[in-house]
């Protein structure tokens, strides 16, 4: 038994000489001496404006914080992000799916040459709309409106080409005839919009398109529905010019759409009057809302700047990362939720991510400077990301209080470094995820204390 003892005590005495010796700095992270800016904590208010401030509160509703650490390796680091809101992000549909109500006027000033271009727009509009990947729905529903008001077709998922293809028809097949009934056109977008199959979707939208001022109403707002080609009527107007009272009751039903709907609404108006045109930008959800297009060219770029208005909104709380000049993306280290690699950026959906603490999201995850790349400089500068941005929005009782707004990540820099010039630098092994694949809760990377040999 004293024999055991004292082979442990020598044991003890050996690893202490050993560690005693060992040169401190060869304990640190080797690739520590690399880091040229390690990042920090930045903080944004409602607006996407950049505060001084030191903590969540007041006007800073965001902080944003991404740093880098060594590693034992030379060359290779360690990124951080963390995110922390003021904001409840669990209030926010998690669907990236979108929903648009295109409800279109028909009446008889559209005959000719706007009809055309209306038909045009629209189309384009949808072909555009339904350009996304993977299983992103982008669901479509038509209602027009002169004399009376009728929904032309349901929701439609215009991702399918055939279901696309048959609103095309369904648009192409549109005439101009009658009175101007908005009022009616709105109300059946209200319908629309209570419909189960749109219901989980948190990215609803209503355009309306018009050439005229409101002459029809009706006073009784109590229906429903939304069936087919089923014309909803309206009862008073003066059918011909600007009616005040029609003007009041599609005020109202915008109202209803945009705070009880949870909707956006987009209003193009073409040909108007300068009189009534400030009229119809009160009806959209602001200034940024509200469209005038008086040929096929104006109208055509409406329609795209809403596409792109809507995708926007779709990235509502996400991160994207995309790597630097000379970095690989290696790995993720244990996720809170799963991130998208693809055209090397990092997609980060915060609505889909479990906070690690009350409101605060984080990930890391694994680079190397190729040093091997035909284009690196030793002891340059490198940015370890590209403009890595927060897409966000104000959120309230569940309904989105304000535009889509950007705020952007401070980043860090290294510099590289080529242990031995006369040896050819250190070839990657690590196995990259593959383009575009959902990545989630890969192995942790385990960094031993002494350095390996060969820097």
């Amino acid at each position: 038994m004293k024999r055991k003892a004292k082979r442990v005590i020598s044991c003890l005495i050996v690893v202490t000489l050993v560690v005693t010796l060992f040169p401190a700095t060869l304990l640190a992270a080797l690739s520590d001496s690399q880091i040229v800016s390690a990042g920090g904590t930045v903080y944004y208010n409602a607006s996407g404006e950049k505060v001084n401030a030191t903590a969540l509160g007041g006007d800073a509703v965001v902080s944003l914080s991404k740093t880098v650490k060594g590693t034992d390796t030379a060359n290779e680091f360690i990124i951080e992000l963390e995110v922390q809101t003021g904001i409840d992000i669990t209030q926010i549909q998690t669907s990236e799916d979108a929903a648009v109500v295109l409800v279109l006027d028909v009446s008889g000033s559209m005959q000719g040459t706007r009809i055309a271009d209306l038909k045009q727009a629209a189309t384009n509009f949808l072909t555009e709309f339904a350009n996304v990947s993977g299983t992103t729905k982008r669901y479509v529903s038509l209602a027009t409106y002169a004399t009376n008001a009728t929904i032309v077709d349901d929701w439609t998922d215009i991702t399918d080409p055939s279901q696309r293809s048959a609103l095309i028809g369904k648009i192409n097949s549109m005439n101009a005839n009658g009175s101007t009934y908005t009022q009616g056109g709105l109300q059946l977008a209200r319908n629309l919009l209570d419909a189960g199959s749109v219901s989980a979707i948190g990215n609803k939208s209503v355009i309306l398109f018009t050439d005229g001022e409101p002459n029809k109403h009706n006073p009784d707002t109590s229906y429903s529905g939304i069936a087919i080609n089923t014309p909803l009527n309206s009862s008073a107007g003066s059918g011909g010019t600007y009616d005040p009272q029609s003007q009041t009751f599609a005020a109202q039903m915008a109202t209803v759409i945009k705070t009880q709907k949870g909707a956006k609404l987009y209003t193009i108006g073409c040909g108007l009057t300068p009189t009534y045109t400030p009229l119809l930008s009160s009806l959209s959800s602001g200034p940024d809302y509200a469209y005038t297009a008086d040929n096929a060219s104006e109208l055509n770029k409406a329609f795209a700047e809403i596409t792109e208005s809507i995708e926007k909104w779709s990235e509502a709380w996400v991160v994207k990362d995309p790597m630097g000049e000379n970095i690989n993306f290696l790995e993720l280290i244990p996720a809170n939720g799963p991130l998208k690699f693809e055209s090397n950026t990092l997609e980060w959906n915060l609505k889909d991510a479990t906070p690690v603490a009350e409101r605060t999201y984080r990930y890391s995850y694994h680079i190397a400077l190729d040093t091997t790349a035909s284009n690196f400089v030793s002891d340059k500068d490198y940015n370890t990301n590209g403009p890595t941005t927060l897409t966000y929005v104000m959120v309230n009782n569940r309904l989105i209080t304000g535009d889509p707004v950007d705020a952007n990540f401070l980043i860090p820099k290294v510099k590289g470094k080529v242990a031995d010039e006369s040896k050819p630098p250190k070839k990657f092994h690590h196995k990259k995820p593959q383009v575009g694949r959902w990545v989630k809760n890969p192995d942790v990377i385990i960094i031993p204390l002494v350095p390996k040999s060969g820097y």
